[in-house]
């Protein structure tokens, strides 16, 4: 809630230090109608954050209640998490880096195997600075989803490990094989 303010407080100060030279110079909107127009978006954002907060409510509800019988997710429960994240990457991009992880947070406690806010998360736990947890969240991600190579060569791993001198045709072994 806290950030949420300070956001609101920055920009209305951004907007209002805008347009004091377009006002001075006779041009452009005036500092009413700015400071509504500021005003309408922040409440039109926080409506929606609102909204998503109540839907999300509801599916961890309704999840908690059906957990002993689940057995796969609900249809809503990915598009929200994609919610999640786009608005994380959206704070990230601003360089709310706190503000994006607890989004990312969010689309996490929806769907814990979602690699993609994983690895989002851990960027912006390296902007933060906090490098441990960058690295767990990154190492999360890779093994929710290990990029094509390391699918391709945890395949191939057997024919590494044949043997020289056994016939095969490729005697070379991966390191820690």
């Amino acid at each position: 809630m806290l950030t949420g303010i300070r956001h609101t407080v920055v920009l209305l100060l951004g907007c209002l230090l805008l347009t004091l030279p377009l006002a001075a110079c006779g041009g452009g909107p005036s500092e009413g109608e700015i400071e509504a127009t500021v005003v309408a978006r922040i409440e039109e954002k926080q409506a929606e954050d609102a909204a998503l907060e109540a839907k999300v409510g509801d599916m961890v509800e309704a999840t908690a209640q059906a957990a002993p019988t689940a057995t796969q997710v609900p249809p809503d429960v990915p598009s929200l998490s994609a919610d999640y994240l786009r608005k994380g990457n959206d704070y990230y991009d601003l360089g709310d880096y706190e503000q994006a992880v607890d989004y990312y947070n969010a689309a996490i406690r929806l769907d814990p195997l979602y690699a993609e806010a994983y690895s989002s998360r851990g960027l912006a736990y390296v902007s933060l600075g906090q490098h441990e947890r960058s690295i767990q969240d990154v190492d999360e991600a890779i093994r929710l989803n290990p990029p094509p190579i390391a699918r391709v060569s945890s395949k191939l791993r057997p024919l590494w490990r044949t043997p020289p001198g056994s016939g095969a045709s490729c005697p070379h072994t991966l390191p820690g094989g």
